[in-house]
């Protein structure tokens, strides 16, 4: 398609593409489309835009790659009646924009490829009625942005890949009424900001890697309905903070390497985990002015001298575990509790 397609304002059955290649792109804004719109195995070398754009059926990007480097892909108060997907093969060089949009199925990256430098995805205030998925390799090495964005199923970034510096996924202010997965492998080499979100379960970053990063994960004044997990082999060079943070379940901390925690006016309905640390030598606890449920932990992981702050620290009970064992952790369970003497209590 050497002169690109142009269809601003169409009324349409519906938009396919497959195969080939555009030099000029597709302008395609405030079109409404009845049916559904597959752009698949496409190269397209100018931009792609839907700004404003009524589509009733499935987003289908399968395949296609987008060469554009500016704004390659933008969606920009565009509703979609189905879902959309930019996966299994979909590869972005631009910046791919989707701002006040409203997906009222579910929006899928799986596999999808995004080299922009600076945003790769704006996604802000987007509004997505089902899950939200950027999982199986799913990589990016710009920022991926939904700030303000509504999720009302789960945020998946198990598995992905962000190298992006400075913040590198942004959910400040987003409200996700299911879990955010950050897990199996995830890693990023920048912070993840979650900054006065409002999460409906659980927030879980077990096994995943973040460094390069002074703040690893800024949950600071956030509410998460379930529990926060740093498990499962959960590595950072930098620090996890949730400073005034409200937890309705468990903060769990175990066979995890971080530089510090942070839980300034925390406050937790739940328990604090604090077992399998693997650098207590070299971690800061900070409890000042936290509220927390009890607090389970063991002696081969409290941090050394200075390295516990705990002014001002409310708390419902103190429970001294053994050293967890693999089987402990196979099986979900705590290591068996042990009795804490009297000069051992300023310590716990």
């Amino acid at each position: 398609i050497q002169e690109g397609i142009w269809a601003v304002t169409a009324d349409v059955r519906a938009l396919y593409v497959i195969g080939g290649k555009s030099s000029k792109g597709i302008i395609a804004d405030a079109i409404c489309l009845h049916g559904p719109l597959f752009i698949k195995n496409h190269v397209a070398n100018g931009p792609l835009s839907f700004i404003g754009s009524v589509i009733e059926r499935n987003v289908d990007f399968t395949g296609t790659k987008l060469l554009y480097n500016q704004k390659a892909l933008a969606f920009d108060g565009a509703t979609f009646q189905g879902s959309v997907f930019l996966h299994h093969g979909f590869e972005s060089a631009g910046e791919v924009r989707m701002l006040n949009a409203r997906v009222r199925g579910d929006f899928g990256c799986a596999s999808a490829l995004f080299t922009a430098a600076g945003k790769a995805l704006s996604l802000d205030k987007l509004v997505v009625e089902g899950n939200a998925s950027f999982i199986d390799g799913f990589t990016s090495s710009g920022s991926v942005n939904l700030p303000g964005a509504q999720i009302v199923g789960d945020l998946d970034f198990g598995g992905a890949t962000l190298t992006a510096k400075g913040i590198a996924l942004n959910l400040a202010c987003a409200t996700i009424r299911g879990n955010v997965y950050l897990r199996e492998g995830f890693r990023s080499t920048g912070e993840v900001c979650a900054h006065s979100s409002v999460i409906g379960r659980s927030f879980d970053c077990g096994g995943a890697t973040i460094t390069e990063t002074v703040t690893a994960v800024r949950l600071e004044k956030a509410t998460v309905h379930g529990s926060v997990i740093f498990c499962g082999g959960f590595n950072t060079t930098g620090r996890v903070e949730l400073p005034g943070s409200e937890l309705d379940g468990d903060l769990v901390c175990d066979d995890a390497a971080l530089l510090a925690l942070y839980c300034l006016n925390m406050s937790l309905k739940g328990d604090l985990h604090w077992t399998g640390i693997r650098n207590p030598n070299k971690t800061v606890l900070c409890l000042n002015g936290a509220r927390i449920g009890t607090l389970r932990d063991e002696r081969e992981s409290w941090p050394v001298k200075n390295g516990l702050r705990i002014d001002g620290l409310i708390y419902q009970e103190l429970t001294l575990h053994e050293r967890k064992t693999e089987e402990d952790r196979a099986k979900g369970s705590m290591g068996k509790e042990h009795e804490l003497r009297a000069n051992e209590i300023g310590r716990a």
